[in-house]
Parts: C-alpha cells; sequence; structure tokens
C-alpha cells in the first residue's frame, strides 16, 4: 500500500529529489572529448589515462581508455604509453 509520508520522510532525509536521481556521469554526445581546446588541456596536466577520465568526469576504464586515445588521435596530442599507469 502507498503511503505518502513515506516520499515526503524520504525527501527531508535526503534533502531532494536531486539527489535521490543524480545525474548520470558524461558517456557520449556533446563532451569534454568533442572539443580540441578540452582535450588539448585535459592531456596537458594529466599525467596518465586514469587522471585524464577523471578531470573529464568519465569512469576509468577501458571504454573510456579507449575514447581517451580516439580523440588524441583524432585532435593529432600524443597517446599515453600503453600499460602506463603511474606518473612518472
Amino acid at each position: 500500500m502507498y503511503d505518502a509520508t513515506d516520499d515526503m520522510v524520504q525527501q527531508t532525509l535526503l534533502g531532494s529529489d536531486e539527489l535521490r536521481h543524480p545525474d548520470a556521469r558524461r558517456d557520449g554526445g556533446q563532451g569534454p572529448l568533442d572539443d580540441r581546446a578540452t582535450v588539448t588541456r585535459l592531456r596537458a596536466t594529466a599525467p596518465n589515462r586514469r587522471h585524464f577520465c577523471l578531470q573529464a568526469g568519465l569512469e576509468p576504464g577501458p571504454v573510456a581508455y579507449a575514447r581517451v586515445n580516439a580523440a588524441l588521435q583524432r585532435f593529432g596530442l600524443p597517446l599515453y604509453p600503453a600499460g602506463a599507469r603511474h606518473a612518472a
């Protein structure tokens, strides 16, 4: 049986509906990997692909790493070394 007071209590405890339904991380479309200036800035400041993904708002992982490499190639920027896990 539905009770409206449960929703009110939940909303009060969580503060707002935005906390119950947060925005998803960027996963496509117009994003940081589609803008040359953003990709260039991130490549200059991120010591590895994991940091690049975190700064771009992407969940680090194989798919995100492939997207990062594709963006770097598209804009003619140097790729991160394969297997590099730590900043030098």
